[in-house]
């Protein structure tokens, strides 16, 4: 089958047309992304980004380029902002505590398992709204502008339903925040 024959089925609702979309083509942005980020584990990670974006947007693809062009773009722009969200959250970590506090020799991941299931209980506790802005602006870097632009609604309406969040996830469980 060719690409857009596989684009049309996954559009028409046929999850198995994605699958070999992705398989076609996996390896190739596999070592797209490992280009552009430190490790293999950032390399799946902006491959996962990657591929929700093709998921979301393949409705949207216009075929002026090849498939395989448009996916390698968006592995570029995931890995740019990957690396840009990475670059900020170290950025703003050491701005924002002058302890640095690195990890033990013997430090166990588990020991940490309350506080994320903490959180995640916490997360689905707001709405959607404040959970997309949240993992945009907090989790993935994006700007307030670019995310505001991104979903639609103007920076303040973002900023207010952001601060909203973050003052319901501080006065439930302040041990979030730092």
């Amino acid at each position: 089958m060719n690409d857009q024959t596989l684009v049309t089925d996954f559009i028409a609702g046929d999850d198995a047309a994605f699958a070999q979309i992705i398989h076609r083509y996996h390896h190739s942005l596999w070592w797209t992304a490992r280009k552009y980020v430190r490790s293999d584990f950032d390399a799946q990670d902006v491959l996962q980004e990657a591929y929700l974006r093709a998921a979301l947007g393949l409705r949207h693809y216009r075929a002026d380029c090849s498939l395989k062009t448009w996916l390698h773009r968006l592995v570029l722009n995931a890995s740019h902002d990957y690396r840009t969200a990475r670059y900020r959250s170290n950025e703003l970590s050491l701005l924002d505590d002058h302890t640095y506090d690195f990890p033990h020799p013997t430090y166990n991941p588990l020991d940490s398992l309350d506080l994320t299931l903490t959180l995640i209980n916490v997360l689905h506790k707001l709405n959607d709204d404040q959970k997309t802005i949240l993992f945009m602006v907090d989790v993935l870097g994006y700007t307030i502008y670019r995310t505001a632009d991104d979903l639609g609604i103007s920076s303040g309406t973002l900023k207010s339903r952001r601060s909203r969040a973050k003052s319901y996830i501080r006065a439930k469980h302040p041990e979030l925040v730092r």
